[in-house]
């Protein structure tokens, strides 16, 4: 029988009562297959007999990427580049995602993965490069790297492309509602328009927010001084009164459905957005922005280096370059691509902006020093977590409390969408939050996925024992019996800080709060990919001590006998 892949959710007691949360997976038929046919691209290279070296040697390479960040033929009549450059070459590629740069970071650091191909941002690049992580890279095993626009062939992050090869690239800039908003009015003081409060969304991650405050105040998006930070979170206070939340995918939503008529992006993901709503459009504010460049690199201790420059190369092929722009939307640095596309996608003022702005206005990220990163991040949890200029002090935690369990569900669904799909979150037992619960699952479109269940009306018993997985992301906590419960279950769970050691037998793994959701669902994946193993006698040695026999004798001991 196939092992179920189930995780559990457990909100705080404003949102679920007494209750606990299961995702257990279901069985999926698969669709017939219709009689319509969709032409797919195909894909030509200036010079087949140099992808032939390796034609018979039955090497292998291990590619590294963001998730749906290229052709992997999962819709009809898109390219599975991986598949051809298999067919091309002979070299087989095992393929896998992250979701961000410091998953990458982390994953290489931490050891026990050798990877050929990474696709770092910027200023993970310069870090990178700073630690000694890179191969530089032969030029002359990679002729296609000619084919790069000369503007991106050096930057701040990587002098002279020694270690990366450009990929993609685009910029920040606003997304509106071209109903409520004008273009004339965009400019990054926008979204601090009392006028608009309660439609405006922001940037859930630090970089990104502080970097618009950094331009507003005329600051350098790679300052490091603490003075001007400290300002920069001082200025993202003062819009925290008109922020409706903080977001990253969930912007698709949540811009999708009204819910919000402002928000900053990335260009990319605008034109995705645009595509589907008609009524949606996107504007770069004239006093500059931030450019970002992911670049393909060869990370220290690779197997395979020529194999791996040659697929950096086959990335760099003109067909291929346009295959990749034209699925993911992000602009293209390769200049044959790019002479490729539709005259409508080279003037549309998004993917590819004017050399002069791009020279005058934009900044690349470099990476800043650790003293910075940390003042940073504290500076944004200090920020996010005060209640100063919050409209309603009463309300607040049944609110975060919400955008938790979404951004967790929505970035759990993100995470294991192509591994762990037949999976299903359920929400057991129900609190006064109940409706607004229920209402969010809508608008994010996740009725099919996840099961409400009362708990008054289920043996909650046999709901542990359908999971694999119990998430417990509570800000205030007293005794977690809820958690002793599962960990008899032998369910490994993840919880809050603020959960008390004491409740731990063996099967809780900590993360905190100020972390933002991807890294929930990132130890998540990284422990059912590890494949731990429970140690059921010590696990229940542990359990033992909260028997009712052991019970009594503490409070004996307590009352004197």
């Amino acid at each position: 029988m196939m092992k179920k892949f189930i995780l559990a959710l457990i909100s705080m007691s404003l949102l679920l009562a007494s209750g606990c949360a299961h995702i257990e997976e279901y069985d999926t038929e698969e669709t017939a297959d219709t009689e319509e046919t969709t032409e797919v691209q195909t894909v030509t290279v200036d010079n087949p007999e140099y992808y032939t070296r390796f034609k018979n040697d039955g090497i292998s390479i291990n590619v590294y990427n963001w998730g749906e960040y290229i052709p992997d033929g999962s819709e009809e009549g898109v390219l599975n580049l991986n598949a051809e450059f298999t067919k091309l070459t002979g070299i087989t590629v095992n393929y896998s995602t992250y979701a961000t740069n410091e998953e990458l970071y982390a994953k290489l650091k931490g050891g026990g993965s050798t990877y050929d191909i990474i696709i770092p941002s910027d200023y993970m690049i310069s870090r990178m490069i700073k630690e000694n992580m890179l191969e530089p890279l032969d030029k002359s095993n990679i002729p296609n790297f000619a084919n790069i626009m000369d503007k991106f062939k050096s930057s701040e992050y990587d002098p002279g492309s020694k270690y990366s090869v450009p990929y993609t690239w685009g910029t920040v800039g606003i997304i509106y509602d071209t109903t409520v908003v004008d273009e004339e009015d965009i400019g990054w003081d926008i979204l601090w328009d009392e006028d608009y409060s309660g439609r405006i969304l922001m940037f859930d991650n630090p970089r990104d927010a502080f970097a618009i405050a950094e331009n507003m105040l005329g600051y350098s998006l790679n300052t490091e001084n603490s003075e001007e930070l400290e300002k920069a979170a001082e200025k993202l206070k003062e819009q925290k009164k008109v922020v409706q939340a903080y977001v990253m995918d969930e912007i698709f939503d949540k811009m999708g459905a009204g819910e919000a008529i402002i928000a900053p992006y990335y260009a990319g993901d605008a034109v995705t957005l645009m595509d589907e709503y008609e009524d949606l459009g996107f504007a770069i504010p004239e006093s500059g922005t931030n450019l970002f460049i992911d670049a393909v690199c060869i990370p220290k201790g690779c197997r395979n280096k020529e194999a791996a420059e040659m697929y950096i190369n086959f990335l760099n092929e003109p067909d291929v370059a346009y295959a990749i722009a034209d699925f993911i939307g992000y602009s293209t640095p390769n200049q044959k691509a790019y002479e490729m596309l539709d005259d409508e996608v080279k003037n549309d003022g998004i993917s590819y902006l004017d050399d002069d702005y791009i020279e005058e206005k934009t900044t690349v990220f470099c990476n800043l020093s650790d003293e910075a990163n940390q003042k940073m991040q504290t500076l944004w949890t200090d920020m996010k977590s005060s209640e100063e200029q919050t409209p309603n002090k009463v309300i607040v935690p049944a609110f975060m409390s919400v955008c938790v369990i979404a951004s967790l569900i929505i970035l759990i669904r993100r995470y294991i969408k192509k591994k762990k799909d037949n999976s299903r979150l359920m929400l057991v037992g129900f609190g006064e939050d109940k409706e607004k619960l229920k209402n969010l699952i809508h608008e994010l479109n996740l009725d099919e996925s996840v099961d409400l269940i009362p708990g008054d009306k289920v043996d909650v018993s046999e709901k542990y024992d359908e999971a694999d997985y119990m998430i417990f992301p509570s800000r205030y906590e007293g005794f977690g019996i809820v958690l002793l419960e599962a960990q008899a279950k032998r369910i490994p769970c993840f919880v809050s800080e603020a959960i008390q050691k004491e409740v731990d037998v063996g099967l809780l793994n900590y993360i905190k709060l100020s972390e933002m959701p991807e890294k929930w669902a990132e130890k998540i994946l990284s422990y059912i990919d590890s494949n731990h193993e429970i140690d059921d006698s010590k696990i229940q040695e542990n359990l033992n001590k909260f028997s009712s026999n052991e019970i009594c004798e503490q409070y004996a001991k307590i009352y004197g006998g």
